[in-house]
């Protein structure tokens, strides 16, 4: 819902459809990623917090957090290409 919400509405319909594909795309990617990977993910590339921010939110160790968002970039990352490929 919140992707829904951020649309800019400056873009002109087409733009606007597009944005929204996308939108609909990353969410189905965040839908599939295991819990773990997808709080860091989520904290890290899309709420901008450092490594040491996301460890204390998630009450994690840095290590953990920087092995996760390794392996949720990954995941990201093959989940593009897996629906780029269809």
């Amino acid at each position: 819902e919140e992707l829904t919400e951020s649309a800019d509405t400056r873009l002109n319909p087409e733009q606007r459809a597009v944005q929204s594909e996308a939108r609909e795309a990353l969410q189905r990617i965040l839908d599939t990623m295991p819990d773990e990977y997808r709080s860091v993910f989520v904290l890290f590339e899309m709420e901008q917090l450092t490594t040491a921010e996301v460890a204390a939110t998630l009450d994690l160790p840095e290590g953990t957090v920087s092995s996760r968002i390794f392996r949720a970039r990954r995941f990201f990352e093959r989940a593009v290409q897996r629906q780029s490929n269809r």
